[in-house]
């Protein structure tokens, strides 16, 4: 395992690659299981980006945006550790798997600096995306009844007409008007 401070999911990872190396050389496994079982251990970290150990000799890979592998030597070495599953159980088994490693405390001087404001304070991308879309739908609302009530305005004058109400008194015909005669049957 290598000595240095890595970021907490790529160190259990990493726990996770020198037990299957120790498994395979007190000879629990073949090699082609321990091969197998390299190639499917995988941890995301802080950005997004998967990292995984090379099978044949150990070394870091990380997943290129286009799925390729490529292989390097400077895993990011802070972060913040995603939950495990025993972390969400409640720690109902025996033992944590956390256990096999060490983290790491951060120094916050040397991820934020020191003239910048601390991590408690900053507003994380996710609450102010939250943030934004709320804001979002609250101005399109306001749009939406600011759009109705101009309509109202402007479509009601136009197809509103005053019809004159019915009389009650009846109307009789003017003294020089002709009444049609009716027909007797």
């Amino acid at each position: 395992m290598d000595p240095r401070p890595l970021h907490p999911n790529l160190a259990r990872l990493d726990a996770d690659y020198d037990e299957i190396v120790a498994r395979f050389a007190r000879r629990e496994i073949t090699a082609d299981e321990a091969h197998a079982q390299v190639r499917d251990l995988r941890a995301r970290d802080d950005e997004g980006v998967i990292w995984s150990k090379d099978p044949s000799d150990g070394g870091w890979l990380r997943q290129t945006r286009t799925g390729a592998w490529e292989k390097t030597d400077t895993p990011p070495v802070y972060g913040v550790a995603t939950p495990t599953p025993h972390d969400l159980s409640g720690g109902s088994s025996p033992t944590n798997p956390d256990n096999r490693i060490d983290f790491v405390p951060v120094d916050e001087r040397a991820v934020w600096g020191e003239n910048s404001l601390r991590a408690s304070t900053r507003t994380s991308p996710a609450r102010s995306v939250g943030r934004s879309r709320r804001q979002l739908v609250t101005y399109f609302i306001v749009a939406v009844i600011i759009g109705m009530l101009i309509a109202l305005v402007v479509w009601l004058p136009k197809h509103t007409t005053s019809t004159p109400k019915p009389s009650t008194t009846t109307t009789q015909p003017a003294p020089n008007a002709v009444t049609p005669k009716t027909a007797a049957p």
